[in-house]
């Protein structure tokens, strides 16, 4: 399976539409009350956008990866609008470094990260609130001993995992200015040799790179960004496995909420046969990382770590949401053009806040709602999987049993033809038949 480098995160985008076609919620907590962010319209500032120009002349975004011609006036305007948000979002959300005693520190957290952490302070508070922090102190430096394991297992089974990994590190970083140097490069292998040391189930996946390059971008450690995946593989049970069992069962489920809340697109994709698997599945399997410009991304994932893996549903189809009014208009094209469309589609996502806003269908997507079909999709696919595979071994089984009559027969067949054609040979017989009645 091919993945998606993530140099080219931004694309062309039209204005946002107002999606009248299905019957949407606001952006819903977990108790189901609507709620508006109050960044969904920014205030406009002006601002240079100077420092946004390398010294080649390339537009490049806040993480280094160059803006496409055809999308940087999008982009400048959008980061005008932005440009004081991220600065006055840390000041008004500093205290929540500081205490758990002040009042609405709940309700603030929560509002925190459905807007977006602040760049500098995404990394502390990730690592606090799914525990990773915790982990790392109570680990005994037992990265460090994992990596050094990693480095002197020399072994044939091993040299299998290596193999991937060094393809996976030249295409990583792609056209990443500020991180393509030899420091980063070893950072990132570091961190990919001792997770597939580490876990013996499925070891290193390609896509699992664009993970640790993400975390990196982050100015997380070499430790930090092993635990903070091996974090999010849990929340991601079997998709990473030889056979993507996991993953597949999670598009299963995708497409029945899709069929299920956007009932328009869902209609459009069975009439073109568009096979979603071939962009949904990469998006899935990099946790969007390439797929929607990194801005759009780490908000994503601001979610993920406040909310868990359901946030990675409600966002797909916020985006599928987002984008739906565009993918009605490829009436009449190819299957593949689609899919090429919504891929482009999602990389266009400039701002966070227009593509998460609005949540498709009346009903709230629940986590334990979604948790429990997750793991029934995965039994319903293992059992499926075991029937086919026992119709295959009787079918094989009747195969053999055929052949083996058949070549029995043919035996028999071959063995008159050979007494048929020697005359002389019934002579001998008739005359020992003769000898043994005297």
């Amino acid at each position: 399976m091919q993945i998606r480098g993530s140099g080219n995160s931004l694309k062309t985008s039209g204005a946002p539409q107002k999606i009248s076609s299905e019957v949407n919620s606001r952006d819903e907590d977990d108790d189901g009350d609507a709620t508006t962010s109050s960044l969904e319209q920014p205030r406009a500032v002006e601002a240079s956008t100077a420092n946004l120009f390398d010294v080649k002349g390339n537009l490049r975004d806040s993480y280094g990866y160059i803006v496409p011609e055809k999308m940087q006036q999008a982009y400048i305007q959008w980061r005008k609008r932005t440009a004081n948000e991220t600065q006055q979002r840390g000041e008004k959300f500093a205290h929540i470094n500081d205490s758990l005693r002040f009042a609405y520190f709940d309700t603030e957290l929560q509002t925190l990260f459905k807007e977006g952490v602040p760049t500098h302070m995404r990394r502390r508070l990730w690592l606090q609130i799914t525990g990773v922090g915790s982990k790392i102190a109570n680990s005994n430096a037992l990265y460090q001993r994992i990596l050094a394991d990693a480095e002197r297992d020399k072994s044939a089974e091993f040299y299998k995992e290596r193999v991937p990994i060094d393809l996976d590190i030249d295409r990583t970083f792609g056209e990443n200015c500020q991180f393509n140097t030899p420091e980063s490069v070893a950072k990132l292998r570091n961190v990919m040799l001792a997770y597939a040391k580490h876990n013996r189930h499925f070891g290193y996946a390609q896509s699992m790179n664009y993970i640790i390059l993400a975390l990196l971008l982050l100015n997380f450690t070499e430790e930090e960004a092993f635990w903070m995946l091996d974090h999010l593989m849990l929340l991601m049970p079997d998709c990473y496995d030889k056979e993507f069992s996991g993953i597949a069962a999670d598009l299963d489920v995708l497409d029945y909420y899709i069929e299920a809340k956007l009932p328009k697109l869902y209609a459009f994709f069975r009439k073109y046969g568009v096979d979603k698997e071939m962009c949904l599945m990469p998006m899935f399997m990099c946790l969007y990382v390439g797929y929607v410009p990194y801005e759009t991304m780490f908000c994503l994932w601001d979610r993920i770590m406040y909310g868990g893996i359901v946030e990675l549903f409600r966002s797909a189809l916020k985006f599928l949401n987002f984008i739906q009014p565009r993918i009605l208009c490829k009436i009449g094209t190819e299957n593949v053009t689609i899919a090429n469309a919504i891929i482009e589609e999602h990389q266009a996502l400039i701002n966070p806040h227009e593509a998460l806003a609005v949540m498709p269908g009346s009903q709230p997507l629940e986590a334990g709602q979604l948790q429990f079909r997750r793991m029934r999709q995965r039994e319903h696919n293992r059992l499926k999987k075991q029937e086919l595979q026992t119709l295959m071994n009787l079918s094989s089984s009747s195969t053999t049993t055929t052949t083996k009559v058949i070549t029995s027969e043919k035996k028999e067949n071959q063995t008159e033809v050979e007494l048929g054609s020697d005359p002389q040979l019934f002579t001998d017989i008739d005359e020992l038949a003769q000898t043994t009645q005297k």
